[in-house]
């Protein structure tokens, strides 16, 4: 039995923006500030339904308002996990002026899940 039809397909992508300018890297930290305090609701018609924000170690469950601790070392990671079983994340860069956009889906084939990636990296 091939692996994918027991377990699906799993696609992974990673989109990044290089910010250039004296302030790049306070641009990139406010853009990250953005999202904590503006978490998307959905990515394109996908309800997010938990997100983790690894600086200020917490787990939130939108559905039931439910949180809790992650116990990991603090870091600038913002994940957000979809209804679907997608997840998106964002961190800046560790060497570069950059910001990083994760994208991972699990679907039943490799056309739908290439399909769903490009959707949820637009």
């Amino acid at each position: 039995m091939v692996l994918f039809e027991t377990y699906g397909y799993y696609e992974e992508a990673l989109s990044s923006i290089t910010i250039k300018g004296q302030k790049d890297i306070e641009q990139i930290n406010n853009i990250l500030t953005d999202l904590r305090d503006n978490v998307p609701l959905e990515f394109g018609t996908v309800p997010v339904t938990k997100r983790e924000d690894y600086q200020s170690r917490e787990r939130i469950y939108k559905v039931e308002e439910t949180y809790e601790t992650i116990d990991l070392p603090k870091s600038s990671v913002l994940k957000c996990y979809l209804k679907d079983g997608s997840w998106v994340a964002v961190r800046p860069s560790g060497t570069e002026a950059e910001i990083k956009f994760y994208f991972a889906v699990i679907d039943s084939g490799m056309t739908e899940s290439k399909r769903r990636i490009k959707e949820l990296q637009q």
